[in-house]
């Protein structure tokens, strides 16, 4: 019990976890990916964190199981683990290498913004879409401004141009 509330484990998936040796196959879902490996890597069950892993890595082109996966292990208020360090570092890395990707993605505005600073700083400038930066910034111009800075303006649409003209000039 004192795990599961450390831990922030959803009872049903607990019930779902134990469910899961008694299957033939063994199936997951985006939803219950965190809370099963949390427990197996708890009681210790090398087949199903290799399961889980082959998951992760095929999962690692869903964009909405990425973020959501950072934000739940970003979230978490109790320590973090060497397994969780290494999935927050390797999902940052996906972030930079696909950055435009994720700036197109609504769940992406959830990451805290000293988070994507960082993402951005660390990306090379060269790939970075300034059209979706742009466009990404303007989604909350008051939580993102401090993003303005990594805009190159000589590579703005003229639309988006003159939109960030509008702005600025307000």
């Amino acid at each position: 019990l004192r795990f599961q509330k450390e831990n922030l484990i959803d009872t049903n998936n607990i019930e779902h976890f134990f469910k899961l040796f008694q299957e033939d196959e063994i199936s997951f879902t985006n939803d219950r990916y965190r809370d099963f490996i949390k427990l197996a890597e708890f009681f210790k069950v090398k087949k199903l964190l290799i399961q889980l892993k082959k998951y992760f890595d095929s999962h690692m082109t869903d964009i909405d199981f990425v973020i959501r996966l950072f934000l739940n292990e970003f979230g978490q208020k109790n320590d973090i683990d060497q397994n969780e360090k290494l999935i927050i570092s390797q999902i940052e890395q996906l972030f930079i290498d696909k950055i435009n990707e994720f700036l197109e993605n609504k769940l992406f505005q959830q990451i805290p913004v000293s988070v994507i600073y960082q993402i951005i700083e660390k990306s090379d400038k060269k790939q970075i879409s300034s059209d979706s930066l742009f466009d990404f910034i303007k989604s909350s111009l008051d939580k993102f401004f401090v993003l303005l800075k990594f805009i190159n303006i000589q590579n703005l649409s003229n639309d988006k141009f003159n939109e960030l003209y509008e702005i600025l000039i307000i």
